[in-house]
C-alpha cells in the first residue's frame, strides 16, 4: 500500500498508511458490539437502535404524505385546520426543541411547547423530538386535518420510513396507532422568512436555557464517537512512546495530523517521510554508499537535509515556501491542506535529481 522498504518500522508504517493498529481496532469493535448487545453494561443513557422484534408492525403504521420541497402548503388538496411548525436548535453547546401550532390562517399560535435536551444530544434528535411532541399534542387534543411543517428533511424522511429502528420514531408510530384523520408533512427552507418556522426556531433557541432537561438519551452516534476517540487516543499514546519512526514523527507528530492529511502515500513520498530510501545516510547502513550528501558534500544526506538544508535545492525550496506561504520549517504543516500538492511537486523534483546521479 505505501510501498515502503521493509526496514521501515511497523509503527511508522501504520501512521504513514493511516491504518489503525489491529489490536486497537479489535478493541473498538468489541466495545461497539457490547454497546449494541449489552447496553446495561454501559455508563449513561443512550438512544440505542430498537430491535426489530420490538418495532411497530408496518400494517399498523399510519402513512404520511409529504408535500412540497419548499413547504408550500397549497400542494396538499385538503383544507387543513391546523398548521404545526417544529424546529430543533443547538447553540453554544445547548440543545432545544419546540413546536408552534396555528389554527387555519390565524397568525396567533394556539399552542407553543418547548423542550430542552441534554447538551450532548444532536440537532437531529431535537428535530425528531419536536415532531414527536407535536404528535402527542395532536392525539391528546383530538386534532383533525393537520399539516406539520419542518425545515429538517432528514427528520421528515425518517418518520416516513415504516422500517425505522429509531426509538423516537417508533414512539411516534405508537402514539398515532389508530389515528385515522388526515395528517401530512411539508418541508420549508430554514430562515426563509416563513413566520411559523421562524417562531418555532425562536422558541427552540429559547428552550436551550430551560433549567429542566426533558430528554437526556444520547444518540448512538455519540457512542461511536466516544469509542473512536478512545481508539485514537490509545494510538496516540503508543505513537508517543514508540522508539522507532523518529523522522516520521516530525511529519506526523500527532495521530490527528495524519487523520486530517489527505496524503496518499507512494514509493517516493514514503521514502521522504520515513527517511528509508535513496539517501546516503540510509544506504551507508548497508555499505552501498557513503553518508555525505552527493550534492553539497557537507552533511549526511537524509530526507530532512535534502528538504531543509541542501543548497542544491535552494531555488525549489524557496519557490515551495513562498507558494505554500510558509515562513518556518515546520514539516508537519507541509502535508496539510493546500500545501500538500506543492510538497509533492517539491519532493518529486528532488527525487528525480537523486535517481539521475
Amino acid at each position: 500500500m505505501i510501498r515502503a522498504y521493509r526496514t521501515v518500522s511497523l509503527e511508522a508504517s501504520l501512521v504513514i498508511a493511516n491504518i489503525v493498529p489491529i489490536d486497537l481496532k479489535i478493541q473498538y469493535w468489541s466495545e461497539v458490539f457490547d454497546a449494541k448487545n449489552y447496553p446495561s453494561l454501559m455508563f449513561g443513557s443512550y438512544q440505542l437502535p430498537l430491535k426489530y422484534a420490538y418495532t411497530i408492525h408496518p400494517a399498523l403504521i399510519t402513512s404520511f404524505d409529504v408535500h412540497g420541497i419548499d413547504g408550500n402548503m397549497e400542494f396538499c388538496c385538503v383544507s387543513h385546520n391546523y398548521y404545526i411548525f417544529t424546529d430543533g436548535s443547538k447553540i453554544d453547546g445547548l440543545v432545544g426543541a419546540s413546536f408552534v401550532a396555528f389554527y387555519r390562517n390565524d397568525c396567533r399560535p394556539v399552542a407553543v411547547q418547548s423542550f430542552r435536551l441534554a447538551d450532548q444530544c444532536t440537532v437531529f434528535q431535537a428535530e425528531i423530538l419536536a415532531i414527536k411532541k407535536a404528535f402527542e399534542w395532536i392525539v391528546a387534543n383530538n386534532i383533525v386535518d393537520v399539516q406539520i411543517i419542518s425545515d429538517s428533511k432528514s427528520a421528515i424522511q425518517s418518520i416516513c420510513k415504516i422500517y425505522s429502528y429509531n426509538r423516537i420514531v417508533q414512539e411516534i408510530f405508537r402514539t398515532i396507532v389508530g389515528y385515522c384523520n388526515h395528517l401530512c408533512f411539508a418541508w420549508t427552507r430554514s430562515h426563509s422568512g416563513n413566520y411559523g418556522n421562524d417562531l418555532a426556531d425562536f422558541y427552540a433557541k429559547k428552550a436551550t436555557l430551560l433549567p429542566i432537561i426533558d430528554y437526556d438519551q444520547l444518540s448512538f452516534t455519540n457512542v461511536y464517537r466516544n469509542f473512536q476517540s478512545n481508539m485514537y487516543g490509545n494510538w496516540q499514546q503508543s505513537w508517543d512512546v514508540a522508539m522507532n519512526g523518529r523522522i516520521t514523527k516530525m511529519f506526523f507528530p500527532t495521530i490527528q495530523s495524519r487523520l486530517k492529511s489527505k496524503l496518499q502515500p507512494n514509493f517516493v513520498v514514503t521514502q521522504f517521510v520515513s527517511n528509508h530510501g535513496k539517501f546516503g545516510e540510509y544506504l551507508s547502513r548497508f555499505g552501498q554508499n557513503n553518508s555525505s550528501c552527493s550534492f553539497c558534500l557537507s552533511s549526511m544526506q537524509s530526507s530532512l537535509h535534502l528538504l531543509l538544508e541542501c543548497p542544491a535545492f535552494n531555488l525549489e525550496r524557496s519557490r515551495f515556501m513562498i507558494n505554500a506561504k510558509f515562513n518556518n520549517v515546520d514539516v508537519s504543516a507541509w502535508l496539510q491542506d493546500e500545501a500538500l500538492p506543492l510538497f509533492l511537486v517539491y519532493i518529486n523534483f528532488i527525487y528525480s535529481s537523486l535517481i539521475m546521479q
